[in-house]
């Protein structure tokens, strides 16, 4: 259940700021975007996002002596 609740949190978290950037590009100018010529990519990872364990290099491991 906590899973799913979490879940559910980031889907709407992923959408909500999606939304705020569609809003933003919206409201710039071609220029401001880039020209006519520009376009937005957004990447997703097939089958949703999913919580994943993440290790994040601390201390001496960034520096392997």
């Amino acid at each position: 259940a906590q899973v799913a609740l979490l879940e559910q949190g980031i889907k709407e978290a992923a959408e909500g700021a999606l939304a705020a950037v569609l809003a933003l590009e919206a409201g710039l100018s071609v220029e401001q975007r880039g020209g006519r010529q520009v376009h937005t990519d957004f990447l997703a990872a097939p089958g949703g996002i999913r919580p994943q364990p993440l290790c994040i290099p601390t201390g001496t491991d960034l520096y392997p002596l």
